[in-house]
């Protein structure tokens, strides 16, 4: 079977909780877990588990009660995709060396400039990204 090179469940289900929010949350208006599970297929206990982080990280808001729900703490097109990202998961890093651990190849590996490279442009395609180019993408 074939493997692939796979963004964790828990990362894209927080990008998929944030652009719901970005999506219906307008003017104020909080949304339900209960919703945003509902309209995209996911778990309402997933969902809340994934709110902490993102509420910890200052990208959500929250409001308990019957009237209660989430929103972004800010605009949309202020939240780029590796601010969800690194509150999920925190700082990427696509080998060991580059997350700042150590392996047996230090100094001869031939291919840490690559991962480098690689992850550069993943970080700098993530930041550049906001909700709203999320949306947009549909």
């Amino acid at each position: 079977m074939r493997q692939f090179l796979k963004v964790p469940q828990r990362v894209h289900n927080a990008v998929i909780l944030m652009a719901d929010l970005a999506e219906h949350g307008q003017g104020g208006v909080l949304v339900s877990l209960n919703e945003v599970a509902e309209r995209n297929g996911l778990s309402r206990g997933f969902l809340e588990e994934i709110a902490v982080p993102l509420k910890e990280a200052g990208l959500i808001e929250a409001r308990r009660g019957a009237n209660g729900g989430y929103a972004l703490s800010r605009p949309a097109e202020r939240i780029t995709v590796s601010d969800v990202v690194t509150a999920i998961e925190g700082p990427m890093a696509f080998v060991g060396c580059l997350g700042g651990g150590s392996c047996g190849l230090s100094g001869t590996c031939s291919t840490r400039r690559v991962w480098a490279n690689v992850q550069r442009r993943v970080e700098e395609t993530m930041a550049e990204m906001s909700l709203t180019d999320v949306l947009g993408g549909r």
